[in-house]
């Protein structure tokens, strides 16, 4: 060919390398695809590896791990959480996830439904870990989806209706801008979800952090609560003092000094003292034994009428 007197050249050796993997391909392909880990995390309890069903309750630990509720639940009651979940002591070390529904999910389960498929946005369907499926979740400000291309975030402490947003939300709009409708939280209260492994022990170092810190205040609102109960019990207890004086005992009045507003009462009581002056008088000449209390023998004085008392009607009264 070519009739130059030249030799054919043998095509294979021109694309050498062309059909064998580079050896950074090979290493590149052994190890497991980021995206995917990401995807099959997000869709799939870490507790119990089963999928995480659309509309059942999720919670997430301050590590950025995804769990079932029900699987929380349970393992807590039975008492045999797992070594790398040993943070979790109660409901309260994790955080209820509030998703915000995707608008194309929901779409396309309408779909599905009108060509007589099943709905994918149903309590019952398991949502894929197909990296071109669709997430039933998306973030309300940045409008992307849950799927592993983009870093998701919880909210930690706030109440609102949604506590789930995308990293790009927190980064674009900022902490600030988000307060009022997905606040109240601070840098602190933002965890990321299924988080790398490189960025997980700071999240462990926060989460250690954050709970000394709030051991010590529980501890010192406790010191604070002792100091006052000791101090209003010293108080509440009576004190009394050497010099102190005491208080001075009412004298008996008699019943003649007394002013009586009732005359009904006054007369009554003026026809008791009479009755009882006769009464005595009777009982002294009758009796000497009686009228030995009048008169007594030797250095006992006499005892007058008027230091006699009688009781009537509950009341009081001296015979004198």
């Amino acid at each position: 060919m070519g009739g130059d007197g030249g030799c054919h050249p043998n095509g294979r050796k021109f694309m050498r390398g062309t059909m064998e993997k580079s050896k950074e391909e090979k290493e590149r392909l052994k190890q497991p695809d980021r995206r995917e880990q990401i995807l099959i995390r997000t869709r799939t309890c870490a507790l119990s590896n089963e999928a995480l069903q659309p509309g059942s309750p999720v919670v997430a630990d301050e590590v950025g791990n995804l769990f079932s509720k029900e699987a929380v639940l349970k393992r807590l009651l039975d008492k045999n959480m797992p070594v790398e979940f040993s943070h979790i002591r109660g409901l309260r070390d994790v955080i209820e996830c509030r998703f915000f529904a995707n608008p194309s999910w929901s779409e396309e389960g309408k779909s599905s439904e009108a060509a007589g498929g099943t709905s994918s946005s149903g309590p019952g369907m398991q949502w894929s870990t197909d990296n071109d499926s669709l997430s039933p979740y998306s973030c309300p400000v940045a409008s992307v989806e849950m799927n592993g291309r983009h870093p998701f975030v919880v909210l930690r402490g706030t109440t609102k209706p949604v506590n789930v947003l995308s990293e790009r939300a927190i980064k674009q709009v900022g902490t600030d801008a988000l307060q009022e409708e997905y606040g109240p939280f601070t840098g602190d209260d933002v965890i990321k979800v299924v988080p790398s492994e490189e960025e997980r022990p700071q999240l462990v170092a926060r989460m250690a952090a954050r709970r000394e810190e709030e051991r010590i205040r529980k501890a010192e609102k406790q010191r604070k609560k002792d100091k006052k109960r000791k101090q209003g019990g010293a108080q509440d207890a009576p004190v009394e003092s050497a010099g102190s004086p005491k208080k001075a005992k009412k004298p008996d009045v008699p019943i003649a000094a007394a002013k009586v507003a009732d005359p009904i009462a006054a007369k009554y009581l003026g026809d008791v003292m009479s009755e009882a002056g006769k009464l005595i008088q009777t009982q002294k000449q009758a009796n000497s034994t009686y009228n030995s209390l009048f008169k007594g023998t030797g250095s006992q004085k006499a005892t007058k009428a008027e230091h006699q008392f009688i009781v009537q009607s509950g009341f009081r009264y001296n015979l004198g």
